[in-house]
């Protein structure tokens, strides 16, 4: 029930499109059962979403975006997604691998 909540922290943080893909339903082996939260959704950029399918049954949307919104990092004037970001504090957690750091 979480990822739906968690995806529009995940797309202010990252300023970007995010399509989530979710199943309806419960799923048994016998011993355990998984509820299905459905819930698919297509968040924008600033947190909100655009479309929303219902707790239970099938559903086909279509969303027109801008992917400009998705360039535009700025979250205030003075604040900057990428470019506030400080990779020398968490590269070494990554030994070995390429960071860009601008």
């Amino acid at each position: 029930p979480y990822c739906q909540r968690a995806m529009i922290t995940r797309c202010l943080e990252n300023r970007l499109f995010a399509v989530t893909a979710n199943r309806y339903g419960r799923e048994t082996d016998g011993k355990d059962t998984l509820e299905f939260t459905g819930q698919s959704q297509i968040t924008g950029p600033r947190g909100d979403i655009l479309l929303r399918a219902e707790t239970e049954g099938d559903m086909l949307g279509v969303v027109e975006i801008d992917p400009e919104e998705a360039l535009n990092k700025w979250i205030t004037p003075k604040n900057h997604v990428l470019e506030d970001r400080r990779v020398e504090l968490y590269r070494n957690l990554c030994p070995g691998t390429d960071h860009n750091d601008g």
